[in-house]
């Protein structure tokens, strides 16, 4: 059975609960902003994200 990610329906264009298997690119993707959570900050400290894709922690701005 792969992994699945789950999107709540608070954060669904249709309010509608979704999940998606990772398999495949999208599980090597994932793999790899995972392991680009930790960051660390101009003081040396490291930090977690709790965004999948971030600029330093922050999430992205969607344009």
């Amino acid at each position: 059975m792969s992994p699945m990610m789950y999107l709540r329906a608070k954060n669904s264009k249709n309010c509608k609960p979704e999940s998606v298997p990772l398999e495949g690119d999208l599980r090597d993707i994932i793999e790899r902003r995972r392991a680009a959570a930790v960051w660390q900050s101009k003081d040396c400290q490291a930090h977690f994200s709790e965004y999948v894709f971030h600029d330093q922690g922050d999430q992205l701005a969607i344009p």
